[in-house]
């Protein structure tokens, strides 16, 4: 299958775009609840990345394309446990569901095991979003097991899944 994505670093121009789908409550509520974030705290958000050790971003772009339509990233990276937290957004609407996610996850995968000799990779995501259970499932991700009620999103509580892979598929 022909690449269609990049996985790059994030550039200056990309603070915009960040800024808005950060304060898009229908694209937080995927993952976190919806609080507004102000641009200076934004920009310092921004300016810190550089600084953790423990955290590395990528932006996704087409090939071809300098648009940046979302981002992914390993966090809480642990150097002695050679495990890391993934976590992955499509910002760009017009690009939702049409596998950009999946070869970006692929992507970050790669990295994870071949540049950073990670041994384990695990998210969280809420158990009724399905499309990105499908996603990380077609990777060979497993559930680990459930945060009941964790989180609180728009008056109702909701479980987590943990879902880890390890290097080895399994």
């Amino acid at each position: 299958m022909k690449e269609r994505v990049l996985l790059t670093a994030l550039r200056d121009d990309d603070l915009e775009v960040l800024f808005q789908w950060v304060n898009d409550p229908a694209l937080v509520r995927f993952s976190a609840s919806y609080k507004p974030v102000h641009w200076k705290n934004h920009v310092e958000w921004f300016d810190s990345l550089e600084e953790k050790d423990t955290t590395i971003i990528f932006g996704i772009r087409p090939i071809g394309d300098k648009k940046l339509i979302g981002f992914c990233k390993l966090v809480n990276m642990h150097r002695v446990c050679r495990s890391a937290e993934m976590q992955i957004k499509i910002g760009d609407r017009a690009y939702l569901s049409q596998g950009y996610g999946s070869e970006a996850l692929g992507l970050l995968l790669r990295f994870a095991w071949d540049d950073l000799n990670l041994h384990r990779v695990y998210c969280y995501v809420f158990a009724d979003n399905e499309r990105a259970i499908k996603l990380y499932e077609k990777f060979g991700f497993l559930r680990e097991g459930v945060m009941r009620e964790a989180a609180f999103i728009d008056g109702e509580y909701k479980d987590i899944i943990i879902m880890g892979i390890l290097r080895d598929g399994s």
